[in-house]
């Protein structure tokens, strides 16, 4: 009986089990079919909305923009520019009040400049953003996303495309707002084209048409053959191009440049610049700058040339109508501030023959404006008015000699090694294990002048020379720029006075005396040597060597430079080290000595440039025109006429 009752008891406690797990089933199946359901409405909400979101879009589904100007990135699904946020099940976020999704952005305005046009609308109260769609009949929309401060947007066009525009405000749930009233701009076409109006022997005028006016492009010119391009930046439609080479072909494009996308190009033309005309060569000249490793185009003259640059002469001169000088109009007196200036057509320098040019100038005499052409030998201007002194790229100017000169000798002159041959007896340089031969230690101070300031010079920022050396120096100049160098000069026009007091100084400290007479003392031919730090046997080294009563420097067509390295286009080197000092009279400053760098100064000095060394290359830092130096007259000491320079 009581297994019985158990057995009872056991049967209905299994049948309570089932039922409640029969309930629990029941339960679960229950609420997944209900969370299903949710999930199912929530979806087609969703897909119902975004029906007619594209059906609200110009151009229906196929209109979906294809490129946005703020891309979302592909590992940060839940930011979805277009869509907004992602929310949770069964919540919505309630508009704030104030947004309205049927306010449209109205445009002001649009315009284009270099094949990128503007966008300018009016805002939305309450818009988180905004966007800008665009495009051209045979295109998609493209989409530009602006922030909701923003009332300007823009994007880059095809030239000579025409563009459809909307705008539509995103609100604070990045919901989309109706898209405003279309319009439409039509881009600038661009078909640049480049003509030659006329060359010279130094420079070239070339047309660019195509270009709307005003719009920046580049004009890019180099020699034939040449493998870089010089590019000059432009907005006029007339270009000068400068420090060309007479007789040399070159070859020039117009360049649009658009960013980002391919320049736009005009076809290449040639022309080989000649004749007597210069021109202005000064006027955009340009130059490849080789530095640090980088490549660059720089320009290294001032940018408005030579005209309106400022020059003077001491003595009296004609002026005269015309540019070869042969018909006297007036005398133009020693002091009169002139300026260069253009003829009626266009010209300011014009070669006479191989030595003399004429150049046009303008001038106020008794309260009257006169122009006319001078004799270009006589005058002088400011190198640093036609080169600026502070383009680091190319020229630099310390004039010592105005503050503390740097005339010095060499080492002691009065020891010699009489044993060593007669051949390199007084050239310890030469002599083999001969460092006895000759002690050269240090530099000698020259009494007087060494670390003075020298009598007969203006301003110490002043570097004149003749127009004749300006206009050489460009070609060594862009010789410099090609070999990663850039020029300092330390001396151009010399007063006479001041090269007499250095060569008084020099004889009364006894740096030169006479040592030995070689032949027969009787004989006609009898040489005398002169001991200037030693010497090289069969040249003779005298004052007259090194520093003489009369100067090619008192004439201004002499220069005393050095080079310097560049490291990048910004930061501008050290001098190149030299076998001597600057302005070291001493027999080792002579060219036999030259080494790497005085070689590399005396390419880039003489390489086309019409310049030449000292005809006895006693000095690694002098370079002079080569011309007939009598047609240059001596100018005895500054005269800055009326100028207060």
């Amino acid at each position: 009986m009581t297994r019985n009752k158990n057995t009872r008891y056991y049967q209905r406690q299994q049948k309570r089990r089932k039922k409640i797990l029969r309930r629990v089933r029941y339960a679960s199946v229950g609420v997944i079919a209900v969370a299903l359901l949710t999930v199912i409405i929530v979806l087609a909400v969703k897909g119902i909305g975004k029906l007619r979101n594209n059906e609200e879009k110009p151009g229906g589904a196929t209109a979906t923009p294809v490129v946005t100007a703020e891309a979302t990135p592909t590992d940060k699904p839940d930011k979805t520019p277009t869509d907004g946020p992602t929310q949770e099940v069964g919540k919505t976020t309630p508009t704030p009040q104030g947004w309205d999704t049927n306010q449209t952005p109205a445009i002001l305005q649009m315009t284009e400049e270099a094949a990128v046009v503007s966008v300018e609308f009016e805002g939305v109260e309450g818009a988180s953003g905004y966007e800008i769609g665009y495009r051209t009949a045979d295109s998609d929309w493209t989409t530009v996303t602006l922030a909701d401060s923003e009332r300007t947007g823009s994007f880059p066009v095809s030239p000579g495309a025409t563009y459809t525009v909307h705008v539509r405000a995103i609100g604070p749930n990045r919901e989309p707002g109706a898209f405003s009233e279309e319009k439409e701009i039509a881009s600038q076409k661009l078909e640049p084209a480049v003509v030659l109006s006329g060359a010279n022997r130094l420079s070239a005028t070339l047309t660019v048409s195509g270009i709307p006016e005003g719009m920046a492009y580049e004009l890019r010119f180099k020699a034939s053959g040449e493998e870089d391009w010089n590019s000059i930046p432009c907005t006029e439609n007339v270009v000068s191009v400068g420090a060309l080479v007479a007789g040399t072909e070159y070859e020039a494009v117009a360049a649009v440049v658009l960013e980002g996308r391919e320049d736009i190009l005009s076809e290449p033309i040639r022309f080989t610049p000649e004749g007597n005309g210069f021109g202005d060569p000064f006027k955009n000249a340009y130059g490849i700058l080789r530095a640090g490793g980088e490549k660059k185009s720089v320009a290294y003259t001032a940018p408005e040339g030579c005209l309106g640059v400022n020059c003077w002469m001491e003595f009296t001169e004609g002026l005269y109508t015309d540019a070869e000088l042969t018909e006297k109009a007036a005398e133009i007196a020693g002091g009169t501030a002139m300026k260069i200036s253009a003829d009626k057509e266009g010209r300011y320098v014009c070669a006479l023959d191989a030595c003399r040019y004429g150049v046009h100038v303008t001038y106020e005499e008794n309260d009257a404006k006169k122009e006319g052409w001078v004799l270009g030998n006589a005058i002088l201007v400011d190198l640093a008015m036609i080169f600026p002194k502070d383009n680091i790229y190319s020229l630099q100017y310390d004039r010592t000699n105005s503050y503390a000169s740097l005339f010095t000798c060499g080492g002691d002159a009065m020891k010699i090694d009489a044993e060593s041959p007669e051949e390199t007896r007084y050239d310890p340089l030469r002599v083999e294990d001969g460092p006895t031969s000759l002690v050269t230690t240090g530099y000698n101070v020259i009494e007087g002048v060494t670390g003075q300031e020298l009598p007969g010079y203006g301003a110490r920022d002043q570097m004149p020379a003749v127009l004749d050396v300006a206009i050489q120096l460009l070609t060594a100049q862009r010789n410099a720029l090609s070999k990663g160098c850039g020029i300092l000069i330390y001396e151009s026009y010399r007063p006479n006075q001041t090269s007499k007091a250095v060569y008084k100084a020099m004889r009364e400290y006894g740096y030169f005396r006479e040592e030995i007479t070689t032949g027969d003392p009787e004989a006609a031919d009898v040489k005398k040597l002169t001991l200037a730090n030693g010497f090289i046997t069969g040249k003779s080294y005298n004052e007259g060597n090194f520093i003489a009563e009369y100067s090619n420097h008192n004439k201004g067509i002499a220069l005393d430079l050095t080079i310097k390295q560049y490291v990048d286009t910004e930061t501008p080197g050290e001098e190149l080290p030299m076998q001597t000092k600057m302005h070291t009279l001493d027999f080792r400053g002579n060219m036999d000595y030259n080494g790497e760098n005085a070689n590399l100064l005396y390419e880039i000095m003489t390489e086309g440039t019409g310049l030449i060394p000292l005809r006895g290359k006693q000095e690694w830092w002098h370079f002079e025109l080569n011309k007939n130096v009598e047609e240059f007259p001596c100018i005895s000491s500054y005269v800055f006429a009326s100028y207060e320079l």
